[in-house]
């Protein structure tokens, strides 16, 4: 039996066992650098020293490939042995290329020239994934029955429900969450959602669900020439990562966030980044929500001090308290996983002073603070 063969058998069995985002890529690897080099020669006949060649041939243009294609032949030749096919899998003990795995995120200035590039019709879309980190197809099979209002616990208004159903799937079992969407993109997804038919939540102009090649062809890749910016839809989960820690959340959070396995993943991703706000570098969330508010066109609300702060439908503080130390705006501070805050209150804290400020609303409309310094 040839390799080609085996792997078609393999491969019928598998497929349905992945992610359709895996089985897409495992797929392309599979049939662009693996069947072409080695599928006419039998399963005797794949040695240690074919399989390292084919693999230093693809590490020296990009190792990435290299490692998956390995991880390919590795679990494919694994159940080979197990069937009884080979004596025994010819890539044990064969090491597999280093990849210098160093994540960086897009800049503010980045993000906003792209999102002003993007037809006005997509700019929330970018923005949104810009913030929440949502992967492509997590964001583009929303529907409006997955917004969700969030309870009064937590400074942001709506949440995007990301659950399995029919005809979506999701890469981990973590993937299952609600992401908050931030609390000064509140007023432009109302009107959004008010101005579109329930359905999918963003859709071609004709209708129909985006799907990768049509959202490359006809928004991104014009939209990357004109502000002259090269990223990739990752890039934008890799910026909300990175805006997540900066102001100040901790490991689980960024990890339920983000929908990863676990924090562990999480922290080995963006441990520079926790490292970076570990040692000051932090951002202002008034000025990255200006920014990109700026950028969608949202001229009318470039303060986002003055929206509100609190999700739940009664007066809140109007304008963010000023930071008893530096003077600076305050931001509104997430909950952390598991934890509860008391019913009408909000908190905000200081990036730059750690100071934090516990606002107690009141029935009559009026509000009392307290200062507790030092806090996270």
């Amino acid at each position: 039996m040839t390799y080609r063969e085996w792997f078609m058998r393999w491969w019928a069995a598998r497929e349905s066992q992945l992610a359709e985002t895996t089985r897409v890529q495992q797929w392309q690897f599979a049939t662009k650098c693996i069947l072409p080099e080695l599928g006419h020669l039998e399963l005797a006949e794949l040695t240690r020293e074919r399989i390292a060649q084919l693999r230093d041939t693809l590490a020296a243009r990009t190792p990435g490939v290299a490692w998956n294609v390995q991880k390919i032949l590795k679990t494919s030749l694994r159940a080979a042995v197990e069937a009884g096919l080979i004596e025994k899998d010819p890539t044990y003990f064969l090491s597999r290329p280093r990849l210098k795995r160093r994540i960086t995120s897009p800049s503010i200035e980045e993000v906003c020239a792209l999102i002003q590039a993007c037809p006005v019709r997509y700019r929330l879309a970018v923005a949104v994934a810009a913030t929440t980190g949502l992967r492509f197809g997590e964001q583009f099979t929303l529907t409006t029955a997955n917004v969700l209002r969030l309870n009064g616990a937590s400074p942001h208004r709506y949440g995007l429900q990301v659950r399995r159903r029919p005809g979506v799937t999701l890469k981990t079992p973590t993937a299952e969450r609600v992401v908050p969407v931030m609390w000064w993109l509140t007023e432009p997804l109302e009107r959004y959602i008010g101005s579109i038919p329930p359905g999918l939540l963003w859709s071609k102009p004709e209708g129909g669900q985006i799907d990768s090649v049509w959202w490359w062809q006809r928004i991104w890749d014009p939209a990357m020439r004109a502000s002259g910016i090269r990223l990739r839809w990752h890039d934008l989960r890799h910026f909300a990562a990175s805006l997540w820690i900066a102001t100040g959340a901790d490991v689980q959070t960024v990890a339920s966030v983000l929908g990863h396995a676990s924090p562990a993943m999480t922290l080995s991703h963006y441990v520079h980044a926790f490292r970076a706000y570990q040692v000051g570098a932090r951002l202002n969330m008034d000025e990255v929500a200006a920014k990109i508010l700026r950028a969608m066109g949202e001229e009318s609300a470039t303060n986002p001090a003055e929206l509100p702060r609190d999700g739940m439908d009664r007066p809140t503080v109007v304008g963010a308290p000023r930071c008893i130390v530096c003077g600076k705006a305050m931001f509104v501070a997430a909950p952390k996983l598991g934890q509860e805050w008391p019913e009408n209150h909000s908190f905000y804290r200081c990036a730059t002073c750690e100071v934090s400020l516990m606002v107690s609303h009141l029935p009559n409309g009026n509000w009392t603070a307290v200062v507790m310094p030092g806090v996270r």
